[in-house]
């Protein structure tokens, strides 16, 4: 066998001297930190009346400064009273000669059952004496609720706030025929005093 051997320099390097590296050194130590969020949002208030016309009619002022806050039961609009005043006493009316037939009835039915005790008259007239009386009680009754309906619409003609609050601008005009067919947003309230915070994340 051959066997060759290399020969170079005693002591030579073939990469050279590598200098040492620099290291950062940090110290950690634990601290509070302040994460924060913007998230967008938008205030709400808690109670929100929308203000209708009850009864159709034809608006004839506005009574509150749009912008500012009024209370609960204030006067903000009138519709035109008129109408609804001559129902009222269209009604009354229909009250009293309701119940002056009543009058008449009853009168009727004592005659008829002292008649009765004498046999002067047949059980059938009497029967219908008593009805007749029954019919006209029945009558008044009736008038008187036409009455009082005739006296709420009468009051829905003065449009009241119905809560407190920041009061928007009117959506109608003096003027406008209001209510007729379906109730008419005349404005907003909103409660301000408790509010929301509503927001998305």
């Amino acid at each position: 066998p051959i066997f060759l051997a290399g020969c170079g320099k005693s002591g030579s390097s073939t990469g050279g001297e590598q200098k040492p590296v620099e290291v950062s050194v940090l110290t950690v130590e634990p601290e509070s930190v302040v994460v924060s969020t913007e998230l967008p949002g938008r205030l709400e208030a808690v109670r929100v009346a929308e203000v209708r016309a009850r009864v159709a009619g034809i608006l004839q002022k506005k009574v509150y400064e749009e912008g500012s806050n009024v209370r609960q039961g204030d006067v903000l609009f009138q519709i035109d009273p008129a109408p609804f005043q001559a129902a009222v006493n269209n009604a009354a009316a229909a009250v009293a000669r309701a119940e002056a037939q009543l009058r008449q009835a009853e009168v009727q039915e004592e005659r008829y059952e002292k008649l009765l005790a004498s046999k002067a008259i047949s059980k059938q007239e009497y029967d219908n004496a008593v009805a007749a009386a029954a019919v006209a009680r029945a009558e008044v009754q009736a008038a008187k609720a036409n009455l009082e309906t005739a006296e709420l619409n009468l009051s829905y003609a003065t449009v009241t706030a119905p809560i407190s609050g920041f009061i928007s601008k009117a959506f109608v005009t003096e003027g406008a025929l209001v209510g007729q067919g379906e109730t008419t947003k005349l404005a907003v309230i909103q409660e301000m005093d408790t509010i929301y915070f509503d927001f998305k994340q």
